[in-house]
């Protein structure tokens, strides 16, 4: 303890201080301390004042020091006392001091002349309003603002509008009663007063719209926002920073900023293009800008020339360069502005505009602007996709060209514009990756070192969209490109190379025979490394090696390559930060294992479910405390304003719960008593603030029944007949695990979640869980539920899909009904697969579903709406045909409007043509010329090999639904000649149908195009992705040993047989007859 001396000094003493006999001069000693460089004696002046403080009789001598002391840090520090603890010793006040103090404190606000001191003691009465305004025992103060802020004098107006500004901060919700007020006097300073009274208001103007306050109150204050704007200059950054992002929050409050939209936009724009202030402005400046393009489309499409001009500045600001790889640029800003724009706003409004200047760019002489064109038609892919598809040929060929283009820097722009056509404009670009990967392979040979990372980039992300597409022409390029970089001396690069080859190698699958060895060896060495994102890299990619080798080639490097990791793994008593790669890799081994993964199991659930509930990689984030701060128990320390979340720390936590699941699918009877502590790990995550988090709980929850309901059926899930009710139930436990946890979640998550991907992904679960479980989903009123969330997403009733425009009651009807694309896919597969399983008793539940699918086949539907609707009706009239002749009349002319060279909508028409006349051919009959010259002429028009397969399996339907009305002699020659199917592989099973019948009734066609015949049906039995059935398999064997007894067509499937591997030579014997 120190005791403190005349002369500011402390010795040490033994006893205790007496706090209660401190007098006036030894105050000021203690206040000198808190501000002394001694960071010792500072601590111990903290502690004493704090003491101090807790009594009410601190009140008075503080007060005695903001009025007299000429030193304005100690009147300062003395103000900041007060307000921290006059309000919680006001009640020990005595009445007639609380009188005089309420005066006194009026007093000393009005005569104070230093504006930090000022402020202290505004803020001091706004704390002290807090208990007394409410209950209205000041109405002085009201008196006082009041006076002021009407006074003809500019000083006195000034003192009032401080102390608005200091109380309204404390209280924010005193504006409600005192808004006329305050919009007077706010007015005032902005159009006659001084620059501070001008900061003053924009000030007032903040507290006011951080304030609970109504949005009717917000009303009032609206028309000041030109002149709030016109008040600040550059060297008030940061209040025009703060001021932007109160315009963020404000921006879905409608007619809020509405009305002044171009200004606030025009001002942010050309504060975000001039490079002299400072990246952080910049940035949320274009924030606020895209924004709103969210929640103000009407707005914007009422002003186009404003959106013009947002364009062009953003433009402008994409050219600059972006290096800086560890901190977001405006660059990056803008090109999130430019996406956010082309996704929000119409394509009618934005195609022509945004693709003027794109052209513009890439014909530039300047290269710059070219890499610019290049990376803005890769974001605005998006929102652009179904104008860019009509004329997606031609771009892809623009795009390809700038790969040869003389500047690395462009040749980067096209990897990257390339990279966001593959997320954003499937399966029509990545099914070009035999002219795209060969490019990159050569862009990665040439690159300068200073390009290298980014072309690494651009090969993993296009990579990680090559899951469903073959490798093997192009695997071995890329790992010879990837592989130096490996250990390069840059560590940047190293990650990005090791990215890639994670990528490669996943995409690869069974592809990796020639390699993995050579992989293998250079990948072990590296989890041995110091650096966290390499040893991820490596045991990510290790697991993926794993996966697509196969257990058997894998066993030699098994047992050594999973112990190093395990002790990783609990070396330091957990996972550490390199928990994502360990995660991966176990998920992966899983997968080859199965059961056998049983001892591992055991200790890798524990760190997985401390990993799911970890807060390690969360930091929370507090505003600036005053200049003296007391400790934790003061009310007054700075308030939480966010969570910083570590980037690794959410891939870890998403990682471990995803492996969470693979567990459970893959290993389901080891897991099993493991499941409830899974399940009460993961229900301290649910409705997680993170949206990747949720989306990973969706897949895990799903993984976690349908492992339930395998592991309690001897690790098998057994087949189920469709139809109501469930003639096989589900297993002991899954049933409760379902009706209580699962579908309550993910009810709640379709209709309250705010993330539409989390959406999109729990009707994804859904019909997945359909598909592995069947009509036991939807018993005990789960169907008429389901049915229920579904219909309020057609409606866009559900959270994720409110709009918050301006004016909902003038929203554009085509705005009203826009969809989602991925959202309305899948909640169409949804509808048909509950109709496929559920059988013809859930129709007239269905039907209401069904009526709202034909209201989307309208024309004043958007065209992607009505291209979707005529899929959904073929896979309904496929799987329900029941339901053909009531929704025929609405559906076959939609199809019949089909205008060829829209290829989208044709591939949806043939097919539906096809189910139609399968599913009631009586219906059908007397139209099935005209449908045949519809087809015809689609098939002709198209270029797309999608269209001509689904045509071809069309016209295989018709044939077997109807013969006597087709000309089969005319029809099959160039039906035969067309196939194997090559897009659309699922229809090679119906040409199968077609064959089976031609053996028995046409055996000299099925010799003429024998070549033809044998290749689909080897497809159809070896081919996962065919998906054929088992019944679908034996019609196979028949057909192949029918053939065979034929000497030249034994030869030829005999040659063809020694092209397969050893699993694929078993499954011929098992179904064609030697």
């Amino acid at each position: 303890i120190y005791l403190f001396q005349f002369g500011g000094e402390f010795d040490r003493m033994e006893g205790k201080v007496n706090i209660e006999a401190l007098s006036q001069v030894e105050l000021v000693q203690l206040l000198q301390g808190i501000m002394s460089p001694n960071t010792q004696i500072v601590s111990e002046a903290t502690k004493l004042l704090k003491k101090y403080l807790e009594h009410p009789f601190s009140i008075e001598p503080l007060i005695k020091e903001v009025q007299t002391n000429t030193d304005q840090n100690l009147r300062l520090l003395a103000a900041l006392c007060l307000k921290r603890r006059l309000a919680q010793h006001w009640v020990s006040i005595p009445s007639e001091g609380k009188v005089m103090l309420k005066n006194l404190l009026i007093e000393m606000f009005s005569k104070e002349q230093i504006t930090k001191v000022k402020e202290n003691i505004g803020a001091l009465i706004g704390k002290l309003g807090t208990i007394l305004i409410p209950n209205g025992e000041w109405p002085e103060l009201f008196q006082f603002m009041k006076e002021c802020s009407q006074s003809p004098e500019e000083t006195t107006r000034l003192i009032g509008l401080r102390l608005l500004c200091s109380v309204v901060e404390e209280i924010g919700n005193l504006a409600e009663g005192f808004a006329d007020n305050l919009v007077v006097a706010m007015k005032d300073a902005l159009e006659k007063g001084t620059k501070d009274m001008k900061l003053l208001a924009v000030r007032t103007f903040s507290a006011i719209c951080m304030s609970n306050v109504t949005h009717q109150c917000l009303l009032k204050f609206k028309d000041l926002i030109p002149g709030l704007l016109q008040s600040l200059s550059l060297e008030d950054e940061t209040l025009i920073q703060d001021l932007f992002d109160i315009f963020t929050d404000l921006v879905d409050l409608p007619e809020v900023l509405t009305p002044h939209l171009d200004v606030i936009c025009q001002a942010a724009m050309n504060l975000a293009i001039n490079k002299e202030n400072s990246n952080s402005l910049r940035i949320v400046c274009l924030y606020f800008v895209q924004a709103a393009s969210a929640t103000k489309s009407k707005a914007f499409k009422k002003q186009s020339q404003l959106v013009f001009a947002i364009l062009e500045k953003a433009f402008t600001i994409v050219m600059e360069d972006d290096d800086d790889d560890d901190d977001t640029t405006p660059a990056e800003g803008a090109l999130d502005l430019l996406e956010d724009f082309a996704e929000n706003l119409s394509n009618k409004l934005m195609f022509d505009p945004l693709m003027t200047g794109i052209k513009s760019y890439l014909t530039s002489e300047d290269f710059r602007k070219r890499r610019a064109g290049l990376l803005i038609m890769g974001v605005v892919s998006k929102g652009l996709s179904d104008p860019m598809k009509e004329n997606l040929e031609e771009i892809l060929d623009k795009v390809i060209a700038y790969f040869d283009d003389p500047e690395p820097l462009v040749q980067v722009g096209a990897l990257l514009c390339i990279c966001y056509f593959t997320e954003n404009l499937n399966p029509e670009v990545i099914e070009q990756h035999a002219r795209i990967l060969p490019k990159m392979i050569l862009a990665l040979k040439a690159a300068p070192e200073k390009m290298a990372s980014r072309v690494l980039y651009a090969i993993e992300m296009f990579c990680e969209n090559m899951l469903d597409y073959e490798m093997k022409d192009h695997m071995l390029g890329l790992l010879q490109s990837i592989i130096p970089y490996m250990e390069h001396k840059d560590l940047y690069i190293r990650h990005s190379a090791l990215s890639a080859l994670s990528a490669v190698s996943l995409a690869a699958k069974g592809h990796l025979t020639q390699v993995y060895q050579e992989l293998i060896q250079k990948l072990l060495p590296i989890l041995q490394s110091d650096d966290n994102d390499c040893k991820i890299k490596a045991m990510s990619t290790l697991g993926y090696i794993a996966l697509g080798i196969g257990r058997e080639k894998y066993e030699p490097y098994l047992q050594d390559i999973t112990q190093k990791i395990l002790a990783l793994m609990e070396s330091k008593g957990d996972v550490g930060q390199a928990a994502e790669g360990v995660f991966v890799y176990f998920g992966s081994l899983v997968q080859i294992m199965k059961e056998e993964f049983q001892p591992m199991l055991e200790r890798l659930v524990p760190v997985i479910l401390a990993a799911i509930i970890s807060d390690h990689g969360m930091k929370k984030e507090f505003k600036a405390k005053q200049e003296f701060s007391l400790d934790s128990d003061s009310e007054d320390e700075g308030d939480l304003q966010g969570v910083k979340v570590r980037t690794d720390f959410v891939s870890e936590k998403t990682s471990a719960i995803h492996t969470l699941g693979q567990l459970a699918i893959h290993c389901p009877i080891s897991f099993i008593p493991h499941l409830e502590l899974a399940l009460q790990t993961l229900d301290g995550v649910w409705g997680y603030f993170l949206a990747s988090v949720r989306y990973q709980l969706i897949l895990t929850y799903e993984q976690l029944l349908e492992g339930l309901n395998k592991g309690k059926q001897g690790g098998v899930t057994p087949k189920y007949p469709n139809g109501l009710p469930a003639q096989v139930k589900m297993a002991q436990g899954a049933k409760d695990m379902w009706d209580k946890l699962l579908w309550p979640r993910f009810q709640e998550s379709i209709e309250e979640d705010e993330d539409k991907e989390v959406v999109v992904k729990v009707v994804e679960s859904i019909n997945d869980m359909l598909y592995e479980i069947g009509p036991a989903l939807l018993e005990d009123g789960k169907l008429e539920e389901i049915s229920a969330s579904v219909f309020k997403l057609l409606k866009h009733k559900t959270n994720c899909q409110k709009k918050s425009d301006d004016d909902e009651e003038e929203l554009d009807e085509e705005d009203d009904i826009d969809h989602d694309e991925q959202l309305f896919v899948n909640i169409s597969d949804c509808i048909n697969k509950m109709g496929e399983v559920g059988g013809p008793s859930v129709v007239p539940t269905l039907r209401k579903l069904y009526n709202e699918m034909a209201h989307h086949l309208k024309e004043s539907h958007p065209h992607s709406d009505i291209v979707k609707a005529c899929g959904f009706f073929a896979d309904l009239f496929y799987h329900r045909p029941e339901v053909i002749e009531e929704y025929a009349t609405k559906v076959i002319p939609v199809y019949m409007s089909c205008k060829p060279g829209d290829d989208d909508m044709a591939r949806n028409v043939c097919y539906g043509f096809g189910t139609v006349v399968e599913g009631n051919p009586a219906l059908a009959a007397g139209q099935i010329s005209t449908v045949l010259e519809k087809m015809s002429t689609l098939h002709s028009a198209s270029k797309k090999q999608d269209v001509k397969d689904n045509a071809v399996a069309a016209t295989s339907r018709m044939i077997l639904a109807v013969p006597q009305s087709l000309p089969v002699a005319t029809l099959l020659p160039s039906l035969l000649g067309s196939i194997p199917l090559k897009e659309d592989e699922e229809e090679n099973v119906t040409i199968c149908s077609l064959i089976y019948k031609l053996v028995e009734e046409n055996q000299d066609m099925v010799l003429q195009f024998s070549d033809n015949i044998m290749l689909t049906l080897l497809k159809v039995l070896l081919e996962e992705k065919v998906n054929a059935k088992e019944e679908d398999k034996v019609k196979v064997g028949k057909c192949l040993s029918f053939m065979i007894q034929n000497p030249t067509l034994a030869a030829k499937l005999q040659a063809l047989g020694e092209k397969t591997n050893q699993a694929e030579k078993q499954i011929i014997e098992k179904y064609v007859s030697t």
